[in-house]
């Protein structure tokens, strides 16, 4: 059975996080909910993924760059409690984005004026 380490996990969520960022920078007609269940969906993998994880303490003697991370059961709990918090975020996030949609509808006038002010110093 394949040993899951515990930085595979942090580079996974980067990957995860930094891929639905530029889905949601580069497609501009998708729904912000479908971005939400892939990021669920791909937290809940990570977050089952940290129950294979191998821990291995940290080392007395100072190595180099590679001894400051250490992987103890400890903090392998911590790293799934983060995850899982952050799965209940995006699930309340899915709840309320219309009720956040809908107490701000003049939001991208109001970008609009700002800019157009602050456009208005710059050539006087």
């Amino acid at each position: 059975m394949m040993r899951i380490t515990a930085p595979e996990l942090e580079i996974a969520v980067l990957v995860l996080g930094m891929v639905i960022l530029m889905v949601e920078a580069f497609i501009t007609k998708i729904d912000k909910r479908i971005l939400a269940f892939a990021a669920i969906a791909g937290l809940a993998m990570v977050f089952l993924a940290s129950f294979f994880v191998a821990p291995f303490p940290s080392q007395n003697q100072a190595t180099g760059f590679w001894s400051f991370y250490s992987a103890d059961r400890l903090s392998i709990f911590f790293k799934q409690f983060a995850l899982v918090t952050t799965i209940f975020v995006l699930i309340m996030m899915i709840d309320y984005a219309p009720v956040v949609r809908s107490s701000f509808p003049d939001s991208c006038i109001w970008c609009r004026r700002s800019i157009s002010y602050s456009s208005s110093f710059r050539s006087s």
